[in-house]
């Protein structure tokens, strides 16, 4: 990846491990609830079967996937957009205990990138215990582009 990027990601490090409690911070106390999303949200979102990731090797033995997701929850059988997933997978295996999802925040920050880059920032601790995946958000990085508008001449209407 080019420079730019591990320049960007760097600087979104700080906010990263700030939010994760890495950097002087404390986490939340085990068994507090941050689950503010409605019954009717979590039925029509989980009316989506989880798809099945192909990770395949990528840049220097990380993992990269695609996954095909529904433009529109509303309308899960209808058009679909492409996500992109970069996996920095923990070095032993068995001394991990889940996967660290991160994202830089936005508009426009490449959650690719910053997996890429996570062994520049987070600890060794960090990454014997977690895998790090960053998801590429619709309209950015790696994933499929947004398309507003069929027409650009309607997006003044």
């Amino acid at each position: 990846m080019p420079h730019s990027f591990r320049v960007r990601a760097l600087a979104s490090a700080g906010v990263l491990a700030l939010s994760l409690g890495l950097v002087g911070g404390t986490l939340p106390a085990s068994g507090a609830s941050y689950d503010k999303t409605s019954a009717k949200e979590k039925k029509r979102v989980d009316s989506v079967p989880t798809p099945k990731l192909a990770w395949a090797t990528c840049f220097e033995g990380l993992e990269c996937a695609e996954v095909k997701v529904p433009r529109d929850y509303d309308k899960p059988k209808g058009a679909k957009t492409e996500l992109a997933l970069l996996r920095y997978r923990s070095p032993d295996q068995k001394k991990r205990i889940g996967t660290l999802f991160v994202n830089p925040g936005g508009p426009g920050g490449w959650a690719t990138d910053l997996a890429y880059f996570s062994s520049e920032f987070l600890s060794s601790d960090i990454l014997e215990r977690f895998d790090i995946v960053g998801v590429d958000p619709r309209g950015v990085g790696y994933s499929d582009n947004v398309r507003c508008f069929a027409d650009p001449g309607n997006r003044n209407r």
